[in-house]
């Protein structure tokens, strides 16, 4: 008995913890987005402003939504290396504040990289210094992550951590079609796990 008791309380923390993770939830509306889009220019204080490249990149994002979890992948080149350096400690900032965010909606890395030199260049090629690829759990929840962080720095190169570290970025959403390895699977895993140990236990 205690066994099956012990499962059943592993099989609701794995429910709960699909649920959160989510995955699968539907398209943002026109409505949605525009909410969401006016959130963050009244919070950077740009209302009424000609929108920046940043807020139309946010725009054809939320254009190609369909609802379902995708891949972030930015490619970065930081303006100074150096530990030390006021460009490594903004980005070390920036990182403080956006990862609880991006955890709070089940958003996390799934790969982080330096980059150790180049294999082959071709004609315009560009270096970088470091490569991340983040999951996030839909468009809708990018979103109001930015929206969340917005303040009045948003895309400003002279105060916002992120450009303060940044020589250039390139980022792009992308969809796994390759999966050798599942977070779900691995929470699976460790509730059967946790499961047997109560059950001996209890």
């Amino acid at each position: 008995m205690n066994y099956i008791i012990s499962l059943a309380i592993s099989a609701i923390f794995y429910l709960a913890f699909i649920l959160w993770y989510g995955g699968k939830g539907k398209p943002l509306t026109e409505e949605e987005t525009e909410s969401l889009i006016q959130t963050i220019k009244k919070k950077s204080g740009i209302e009424g402003k000609e929108e920046s490249d940043l807020l139309i990149g946010f725009r054809a994002l939320a254009a190609t939504d369909d609802g379902k979890e995708y891949l972030m992948v930015n490619l970065m080149k930081f303006k100074d290396t150096d530990p030390n350096s006021e460009a490594m400690r903004a980005h070390k900032r920036y990182s403080k504040r956006i990862v609880p965010l991006l955890f709070k909606r089940a958003g996390h890395p799934v790969f982080l990289s330096k980059v150790q030199g180049e294999f082959l260049k071709y004609d315009g090629s560009e270096e970088w210094d470091e490569v991340a690829i983040v999951r996030y759990r839909s468009r809708r929840d990018m979103l109001k992550m930015v929206a969340a962080a917005a303040n009045e720095n948003l895309g400003n190169e002279e105060n916002d951590d992120k450009w303060i570290s940044m020589k250039k970025t390139h980022v792009f959403p992308s969809r796994q079609s390759l999966r050798l390895g599942s977070v779900k699977l691995n929470f699976l895993l460790m509730m059967i796990i946790a499961g047997l140990i109560l059950s001996l236990i209890v």
